[in-house]
């Protein structure tokens, strides 16, 4: 029988440190869950701009948002305010009129860009009444 080389490691320990690399080198690349809230909001669009790299921006003067939480998870609330909004190939900007009355579904996600994303919209009928 041959002598033990001193990096000559047990069965075990190998098993062992190579579970561990596996951890470590899985846990590097992996991001975060998302943290998306999402908040139904209705508005005035302001500004329609083409996509560009799969995302295109809607500017739009939306009513306030009561129940909207900043980036630690605190209730803080938010004014009527004009934003813009990503959205992406599940929207098609073509069947919204600018200077008209939407409704909206965003998720706000602070971990993601774009932090604010367009879920889904809908045209409102003209005379809806807006809180802007």
């Amino acid at each position: 029988m041959f002598p033990r080389h001193p990096l000559d490691l047990s069965p075990c320990k190998g098993l062992l440190i190579a579970v561990l690399i596996s951890l470590v080198a899985c846990s590097a690349g992996e991001t975060p869950a998302s943290q998306a809230v999402a908040y139904t909001v209705k508005g005035r669009l302001q500004v329609v701009e083409p996509a560009t790299n799969g995302w295109g921006v809607l500017r739009i003067h939306h009513e306030a948002i009561a129940d909207f939480r900043d980036q630690s998870g605190a209730q803080v609330g938010m004014s009527a305010m004009t934003m813009a909004f990503a959205y992406g190939p599940g929207v098609d900007p073509a069947k919204l009129t600018v200077g008209g009355p939407v409704k909206m579904v965003f998720d706000m996600d602070y971990q993601r860009s774009p932090k604010l994303l367009i879920r889904s919209i809908e045209t409102l009928p003209l005379d809806a009444v807006l809180k802007l």
